[in-house]
C-alpha cells in the first residue's frame, strides 16, 4: 500500500450532516470542494477563499463553505494555484472538483464546477475534512 498524504477528517456525524445537503441561509452560499480522484497522493492541497487559508485536502476528501452571498474567488493550491471567481446566490449549494491531471509527467490542476446531481454523486464516497 503506497502512502497517502493525511488531513485531519471530520467526525462521521459532521460528513453525514454536510451530505445532507441543506440549504444555506438565504443571504449565505455553500461551496462543496472535493477532491475525489488518486492524482498525487502524497500532496495536499490548500482551499483557499478570497485570500484566506480554509483548509486541506488529500485524496478522496472534500470541504464545506459557507460564504455570503457574492462574487468570492475560489482557489486549491497544490503545487501551483488554479482558481475560480464565481457569483454565488444566497440559498444555494455550489460544487466543484479538484483534480491533477497528469501527463508525461507535467502536473495540470484543474478545478471546475460541477452540475448539483454530480456533485453530490460524487461526495458520497468522500470523506469531510475539518
Amino acid at each position: 500500500m503506497r502512502p497517502c498524504a493525511q488531513v485531519p477528517l471530520a467526525p462521521a456525524e459532521e460528513d453525514a450532516q454536510a451530505k445532507t445537503f441543506a440549504a444555506p441561509p438565504a443571504n449565505r452560499a455553500r461551496v462543496y470542494v472535493a477532491r475525489p480522484y488518486p492524482q498525487e497522493p502524497l500532496r495536499r492541497s490548500a482551499v483557499v477563499v478570497d485570500g484566506k487559508p480554509i483548509s486541506e485536502l488529500a485524496l478522496y476528501t472534500y470541504t464545506v463553505i459557507d460564504v455570503p452571498a457574492g462574487f468570492h474567488r475560489i482557489e486549491v493550491i497544490t503545487d501551483e494555484p488554479v482558481s475560480l471567481h464565481l457569483d454565488l446566490k444566497g440559498g444555494n449549494n455550489y460544487f466543484m472538483q479538484y483534480q491533477i491531471d497528469i501527463l508525461f509527467s507535467k502536473s495540470t490542476p484543474k478545478l471546475k464546477v460541477l452540475e448539483q446531481s454530480e456533485g453530490m454523486r460524487k461526495l458520497e464516497s468522500l470523506r469531510r475534512v475539518r
